[in-house]
């Protein structure tokens, strides 16, 4: 299905199916129900780089951390069955891209996925200055300090500057991008569910129908 076509993966951090919704998410909602392909019987131990290393590699990590570069045997293993490098054999020009919206010391990422065979890392703490003069640029208010824990710049900003690095015009590519900013304090879920129950109620779905067809109508 995918043959010779270019590679586009997101790890979405705690996305629920639930927020896949018509209105709220329609080109979402388009591809997962409509276009796309689900495969539902899969198993996770659920933890965020347990998640990217069964995803880039098709198998769990050893531990809770793909910091594998400590250990030069372990690390070439990983390096020979990932997914960036296994599609460098079949293409050796290829361009691999990683992007998270975090520090690249953060589980080892800017060390441990150069293993992996990605040949361009993106983090933010190396773009703050960067982003931020986007979103000015942009006029979006958004009052991040810091490439922190809990003090993340927000997905749509950090895609929005990287859109270039994600989607390069030089050839064929994979670019993985693991998502940051749904991560939120699990305490704090279901904080938004009385707005979502206002947004979705009888009263607003001609409104919301008509900003879904407006959507439609542009493409």
């Amino acid at each position: 299905i995918s043959q010779d076509n270019n590679v586009i993966m997101i790890l979405a951090e705690s996305l629920d199916w639930v927020a896949i919704d018509e209105y709220f998410t329609p080109h979402l909602y388009k591809l997962v129900y409509e276009d796309g392909l689900q495969f539902a019987n899969y198993h996770s131990e659920n933890k965020t780089n347990m998640s990217e290393g069964f995803s880039l590699m098709g198998t769990y990590s050893r531990d809770m951390m793909l910091a594998t570069h400590d250990d030069d045997k372990l690390a070439n293993i990983y390096g020979q069955f990932s997914l960036a490098n296994m599609l460098k054999e079949v293409d050796p020009d290829i361009q691999t891209n990683y992007l998270h919206g975090m520090r690249g010391d953060y589980y080892k990422r800017s060390t441990t996925f150069d293993n992996l065979g990605f040949d361009n890392l993106y983090f933010a703490d190396d773009q703050e200055e960067a982003i931020k003069q986007y979103e000015q640029a942009n006029g979006i208010e958004y009052d991040w300090t810091s490439a922190n824990f809990y003090d993340f710049v927000r997905d749509s900003s950090f895609i929005g500057y990287n859109i270039k690095n994600i989607i390069p015009d030089t050839g064929r590519f994979i670019s993985a991008y693991a998502t940051l900013s749904t991560h939120g304090t699990y305490q704090a879920r279901g904080s938004n569910e009385k707005n979502y129950q206002f947004l979705t109620s009888d009263a607003n779905k001609t409104q919301l129908q008509a900003v879904l067809q407006d959507l439609r109508d542009q493409g």
